[in-house]
């Protein structure tokens, strides 16, 4: 029951005073999640890697982004992303596209933040 009032409290975005920051944030935790719209690859490549560089402060212009398709059962359904920055820094993002949502990891492996999708492009097919 307590869990539920804190869930329903201003801070948390319901009622007044609640901020997009605090609206985002689960109880207990530092993942914020989100809602955006990203129909194309471009925009979902630039979404991902402002979010992993913004997580560390690096340049974008100078973090290379790689990414890798995610197979089950051989049918395409996700990308792995993985931004590199100075001293082994390795930030990674997974897109599951069945389940519309991105999931975002620091260098320790630890969650901080999900992006969730209401649009999104098709998964790219595997290059033969």
């Amino acid at each position: 029951m307590e869990r539920l009032r804190t869930l329903l409290s201003p801070r948390y975005g319901r009622g007044k005073g609640g901020d997009k920051d605090e609206a985002a944030r689960l109880p207990g935790s530092t993942c914020m999640r989100a809602v955006v719209s990203l129909p194309t690859m471009d925009e979902l490549r630039g979404h991902v890697k402002r979010v992993l560089c913004g997580q560390d402060q690096l340049d974008p212009s100078q973090t290379p982004l790689q990414e890798a398709i995610i197979t089950r059962s051989g049918r395409p359904c996700g990308l792995m992303f993985q931004a590199r920055g100075p001293r082994l820094l390795q930030t990674h993002a997974i897109w599951a596209a069945d389940e519309n949502r991105l999931l975002f990891y620091n260098s320790s492996g630890a969650r901080f933040a999900e992006t969730r999708l209401s649009e999104a492009p098709p998964v790219p097919l595997p290059a033969m």
